[in-house]
């Protein structure tokens, strides 16, 4: 299941389309964007803009020649990732994702600005539900097209306590998300890896995972998801031990370390819950500084 969607190619045709629709509603590039490339309109004036700027101004290039304009689903947004070699599939804890820039999910959408664990409207029910519904049929339907999918694939669902659908997939992994799952798997990774070039993923029978709470959040340049400063010097102060840096946008530039990236450093941190390691996570975030540094202050949290 998935919200309800139509494609267009033809400007004018789709901004006609947008009028008549309830909102809010979502606009996607057809194309690849590094994740950039949802928006969220609340009324037919932004959905006009987010057409123009996509399909005429060529904000994403060739890939925003052709947009989905999507029904809105309410729900808690949740990234499910999983192994599998085309038979098997075994899926990771899932994560709460926040994609939008800014607090309260609001302005544009990212590859992603934090995540959060456990999710507590993932029940086991709504796990089997997306099992059944979604994941299998998945790997299923390649299978029909002769594409034996071997791999990692992530699912990105909208959960209520009822019902999920999905409305992305991504073929590879999410790197916030796992920044805070691969740390938590007590399978060997490479036993994982192995067993899925081998298409015998079942002979580990299940992937072993810790029950810990986790934290990430994500320090970006000023100006992301859109043109951003580059090259600004880098300070980080002495963090806990218990918390884990993930460098991403950096580089080393005569020994000094500067930004080169949209996304530039990720704290991370795991515990008993999520209250805690947010906490931690906010204390330490706050040790590192570059000019125009932002970070969303709602992860796994509310302000």
């Amino acid at each position: 299941p998935s919200p309800k969607y139509v494609i267009f190619d033809d400007y004018l045709r789709a901004k006609q389309y947008s009028k008549i629709q309830k909102y809010p509603l979502v606009i996607k590039t057809n194309g690849r964007t590094a994740g950039k490339g949802i928006m969220f309109c609340r009324n037919p004036k932004e959905a006009e803009t987010a057409l123009y700027d996509v399909m005429i101004a060529e904000l994403f290039g060739e890939a925003g020649k052709k947009v989905d304009i999507e029904e809105f689903v309410v729900g808690e947004r949740v990234i499910v990732m999983a192994f599998t070699d085309g038979k098997v599939i075994y899926p990771l804890p899932a994560v709460n994702n926040y994609k939008r820039v800014y607090d309260g999910d609001l302005g544009m959408s990212t590859a992603g600005m934090g995540a959060s664990m456990p999710v507590k409207v993932y029940t086991p029910e709504i796990a089997k539900k997306a099992y059944e519904e979604i994941f299998v049929p998945t790997i299923e339907a390649l299978k029909a097209e002769g594409i034996v999918y071997q791999g990692v694939i992530g699912f990105s669902l909208i959960v209520t306590p009822d019902s999920v659908k999905v409305v992305d997939f991504v073929c590879r992994f999410c790197d916030v998300e796992s920044q805070l799952i691969f740390s938590q798997i007590k399978t060997p990774v490479l036993d994982l890896f192995e067993a899925v070039i081998d298409k015998d993923l079942s002979r580990l029978g299940g992937i072993d995972v810790t029950e810990n709470s986790g934290v990430c959040v994500v320090a970006t340049s000023g100006g992301y998801p859109l043109e951003y400063t580059k090259n600004c010097k880098i300070t980080i102060g002495e963090v806990d031990p218990d918390v884990r840096l993930y460098h991403a946008g950096t580089k080393l530039i005569d020994g000094e370390l500067r930004t080169s990236g949209g996304r530039v450093i990720s704290v991370a941190c795991w515990g008993k819950n999520t209250d805690e390691c947010s906490d931690k996570v906010y204390k330490n975030i706050q040790k590192i500084y570059f000019d125009g540094m932002h970070y969303r202050k709602d992860i796994a949290r509310t302000i």
